[in-house]
């Protein structure tokens, strides 16, 4: 939809279709909609890079290294972690617009203080309220449960708005070997997987919300429907892309 070009495990087919239904839609609050979306592949993208630098340099310099590279150690830290849940506030955001076009009296976004208000949590509100018999409800709740989910949301809200946590380095005296290290955030080890596991976490998600929200609009119509079905394709590709 942006020119931007995603890496292969991205969802770029259910996201181009939502993207195309909501430009067929013309609706009043398409714009809010495809800003949301454009978010979506930007932060993927971004988390991607945090992830990598991170991993590259927790592989050469370990995870107790000078201060400099510490310090570029925690940015990417806090990068990988905002972006990764970002990637699902824009995802929500953009899917309560799509529910504003559809039934405007369950979702209010008229106003600024309107989409200030809007959250993960509204919107499967609204959506419960309105459609309360769709399959994507329980998608939309299953994700909000999922401990990869949670744990990005919570380790997203230390960093963005408390500390920047310590590590806990262990040497091993009986040889040379490079010390470890647990990072105190997550309590767990801090090495090349404390990024890795994580964003193959997003990608499972991502292309599980994507899907859903097509079939979703699929079964909804618009005031183009038939013009959306012919360009649309499916979204029942097999996400091969957790070897990111």
């Amino acid at each position: 939809m942006n020119g931007l070009l995603m890496p292969p495990g991205f969802p770029t087919t259910a996201f181009d279709a939502l993207y195309q239904y909501a430009t067929l839609s013309r609706g009043p609050y398409a714009e809010e909609f495809l800003g949301a979306w454009n978010a979506i592949s930007y932060r993927y993208r971004a988390l991607l890079d945090y992830s990598d630098g991170f991993e590259a340099s927790i592989k050469r310099h370990g995870p107790a290294p000078e201060a400099d590279i510490r310090f570029k150690q925690e940015k990417d830290l806090f990068g990988f972690f905002s972006n990764a849940f970002s990637v699902f506030e824009a995802y929500f955001f953009g899917m309560y617009a799509l529910g504003a076009e559809l039934s405007p009296a369950s979702f209010p976004f008229t106003t600024s203080q309107d989409r200030q208000r809007v959250t993960i949590n509204s919107t499967i509100a609204g959506y419960k309220k309105t459609w309360p018999d769709h399959p994507i409800i329980m998608t939309f709740e299953e994700l909000s449960n999922d401990p990869v989910y949670r744990g990005l949301r919570d380790a997203r809200n230390v960093l963005t708005h408390r500390t920047a946590p310590g590590r806990t380095i262990y040497a091993d005296l009986s040889n040379d070997g490079p010390p470890t290290a647990d990072w105190k955030l997550l309590n767990s080890p801090l090495d090349e997987h404390t990024t890795r596991a994580r964003r193959e976490g997003v990608t499972r998600m991502l292309w599980t919300l994507t899907a859903a929200s097509q079939s979703f609009v699929e079964t909804r119509g618009s005031r183009n429907e038939e013009e959306f079905v012919e360009g649309a394709g499916t979204a029942s590709q097999s996400p091969e892309c957790l070897r990111l």
